[in-house]
């Protein structure tokens, strides 16, 4: 716990000191209702780095997580990327969809995802990760 909140930490402290975009996500993962707040900066041409710290909840358990990942842009406002990602569960979980069942609590896993901007404040995630499966995010971009 005092790790994810010393990455959320750093996430903020980054992202407002540097020239990062900031961008808010609401969606689902990991079988919950989750908000994200990331960070992203542009690396090279064709590729975005990023850092994102989420929180999600449903009625059984809460769920907190840290992705740091790496975007290559495919088109014009569509991304594919590939992120190494920390998640804490309150408890042990089940009914994961697209990861089933979760007996370890915390752990490490990895995300594949596709973004597309929908409008230019506005974005659309869907991925998969190994840990909090079918991911689904609206993204809203706050500073540019």
């Amino acid at each position: 716990m005092k790790y994810v909140l010393a990455a959320l930490l750093a996430v903020v402290l980054i992202a407002s000191a540097s020239s990062a975009d900031i961008n808010a996500k609401l969606g689902l993962a990991g079988g919950s209702a989750r908000i994200v707040l990331e960070g992203t900066r542009q690396v090279k041409t064709d590729l975005v780095g990023s850092g994102a710290l989420g929180y999600g909840y449903n009625s059984e358990y809460s769920l907190l997580s840290l992705e740091l990942g790496i975007a290559k842009q495919l088109a014009d406002n569509l991304d594919i990327g590939l992120a190494a990602t920390y998640s804490s569960y309150s408890t042990a979980v089940s009914n994961i969809l697209g990861a089933g069942t979760i007996t370890d609590k915390s752990g490490i896993g990895g995300m594949l995802f596709v973004k597309k901007m929908v409008r230019d404040d506005l974005s659309l995630t869907l991925g998969y990760d190994t840990r909090m499966g079918l991911v689904v995010e609206l993204g809203k971009l706050f500073r540019k």
